[in-house]
């Protein structure tokens, strides 16, 4: 079986059509149909790879020198090759979930952009990075961190400098402010901020450091699509 061959095979038994594949190797559908048909048979060595990877089998399987794309792993027949960076990689993931299951100091990571009522709810903890709590203050409640990278604009800079684009927040997620706390706010439906907040009788408002402040009256139909997330604890400045 030609390099080719071998690499159309692949490409058919994923289901993966051959613009697919250009778009991920990030070349065109005319070259991966020249690789194909075997019209380009030199085909540069940093896009087997990339072929390799695509498929998780090993270069050596694309070019021919070996027939065996299987391999065993925790006693089960896998397809693919094993690269010792990903057995490290799965480890490493593995001991992240054992210390946060544990209860230990170690806490998720979220974007801003994902965090809503029902986060710690819905999503399992393998989906998430975890950063060891620095604020040691209380025992360890609600607590999750916030990467400042929201897509909306409006909101990127509303606390700079205090609160900068990539900087991660300690949140009391769910805790209640009070007035003047350091506050994530969401803006339904799902448009998260910071600022200081201030509620009061008839209206709640909500203080900038390079805006002007937002006041909504309760009697204004706006008023109930803010709610707080939760306090600032902590501001882990971006380097």
């Amino acid at each position: 079986m030609s390099v080719g061959e071998r690499i159309k095979t692949l490409r058919e038994e994923n289901n993966i059509t051959q613009t697919e594949l250009a778009e991920a190797l990030k070349t065109t559908k005319q070259n991966i149909y020249k690789y194909e048909n075997n019209i380009i048979t030199n085909i540069p060595s940093d896009k087997i790879e990339a072929i390799a990877s695509f498929f998780n089998v090993s270069p050596a399987y694309i070019m021919g020198w070996e027939d065996d794309k299987w391999y065993f792993r925790n006693g089960e027949l896998k397809t693919g090759y094993w690269h010792e960076k990903d057995i490290e990689e799965e480890i490493k993931q593995k001991e992240m979930i054992t210390r946060a299951t544990n209860n230990t100091k170690y806490i998720p990571v979220f974007n801003i952009d994902t965090v809503n009522a029902f986060s710690l709810n819905s999503f399992s903890k393998s989906n998430f990075d975890y950063y060891p709590l620095i604020c040691k203050d209380k025992p360890l409640k609600e607590y999750i961190y916030i990467v400042n990278n929201t897509k909306h604009n409006d909101y990127k800079s509303n606390m700079y400098p205090l609160i900068e684009e990539n900087d991660i927040i300690l949140l009391d997620y769910g805790a209640e402010p009070e007035n003047g706390d350091l506050t994530m706010i969401e803006l339904h439906p799902g448009n998260n901020f910071f600022c200081r907040f201030y509620k009061y009788n008839d209206y709640i408002e909500f203080q900038f450091l390079s805006k002007k402040p937002i006041r909504i009256q309760s009697e204004n139909e706006d008023f109930s699509r803010y709610e707080v997330r939760g306090t600032v604890k902590q501001v882990i400045k971006s380097i």
